[in-house]
């Protein structure tokens, strides 16, 4: 099966979590302005633990084939595109499994931060422009050992740009 990718905007991303700025801050208005700064507030109610952690998630260049998908169901997602832009995969959030028909396949520019909701399913971002990707990933502390769960896929989903 193939899935065209289309380019990430609040409106498309809206039924798995949020964009909190895009790779250039437009379509949000400035709150606090003066000659030191600019206060843009990005997104309100971002639901996240009392503890959360961090971590550096090195995105490496392959094939745009997906055969499997992750979710956390204790706790939201931040993805913050650090170095270079790639492309998302993720499908509404379901406890059981992944619907394939249901997948949608984003292009994130490197300067974006998404918020996906709980138990959005999501598989590692694939590096554009032939280079390594860098996400700073934020979610409850502990998700790694506690709350990852695998779903395999009914079959392989081929992304096209």
């Amino acid at each position: 099966m193939k899935i065209k990718c289309i380019e990430l905007t609040k409106e498309d991303f809206a039924p798995y979590g949020m964009v909190m700025a895009g790779a250039n801050v437009t379509n949000f208005d400035p709150l606090g302005p003066s000659d030191d700064y600019t206060y843009t507030a990005t997104t309100v109610g971002v639901q996240m633990a009392a503890e959360c952690c961090s971590g550096m998630l090195i995105c490496k260049n392959r094939d745009m084939v997906v055969s499997k998908m992750e979710h956390h169901a204790k706790t939201s997602e931040i993805l913050v595109a650090v170095k270079n832009d790639f492309v998302l995969c993720v499908a509404s959030a379901n406890e059981q499994k992944v619907e394939n028909d249901k997948i949608k396949a984003f292009k994130v520019k490197q300067g974006s931060v998404l918020v996906m909701s709980r138990a959005c399913w999501h598989w590692i971002p694939f590096p554009l422009n032939n280079q390594n990707a860098e996400v700073l990933v934020i979610f409850r502390d502990n998700t790694g050992n506690d709350d990852l769960v695998y779903a395999d896929l009914s079959e392989d989903i081929e992304i096209e740009l």
